[in-house]
């Protein structure tokens, strides 16, 4: 895996030339857009926890935090390419057009923003980890005295 992440990297990042590089540089571009550079990362995380599950099989895999880190960049895919109001040099690619317009045709408008809100701020929950805060208990006063 770490190694797959190495070579979309090189693929991605770097400036698109020769027979093999250039062709999956703009396939990727094209299927994924701007959210393209989320490939090697996703390849490196994926590498990293097969590692450490491999020498350490006593550690508990993150679930929630890798649910929420999903949730994030599925719903940061569609709402970007919502953002872009369908101008297709600034989006999220077929990827992000596909679920934005799924999401659309299913929910409308109103609720399709909803809905990306709501998964967003889930997704930070469980990634993050995060903790309602609670009021501070208010004493209670005697008026009879």
């Amino acid at each position: 895996m770490l190694l797959l992440a190495a070579f979309c990297a090189v693929i991605v990042f770097f400036p698109p030339e020769g027979r093999v590089a250039g062709p999956l540089h703009e396939f990727l571009g094209v299927l994924l857009g701007r959210a393209t550079f989320m490939v090697p990362l996703a390849f490196a995380v994926a590498g990293v926890v097969l590692i450490l599950l491999e020498h350490h099989r006593d550690v508990r895999l993150p679930r929630r935090r890798l649910a929420g880190v999903g949730l994030i960049a599925l719903a940061v895919a569609a709402s970007e390419n919502l953002i872009a109001n369908g101008r297709t040099d600034i989006g999220t690619g077929l990827v992000g057009e596909w679920l934005s317009a799924s999401l659309l045709d299913l929910f409308g408008g109103p609720l399709t923003i909803v809905l990306l809100v709501v998964l967003l701020g889930a997704g930070v929950r469980l990634a993050f980890d995060v903790k309602w805060p609670k009021a501070p208990e208010v004493p209670s006063t005697d008026a009879e005295s």
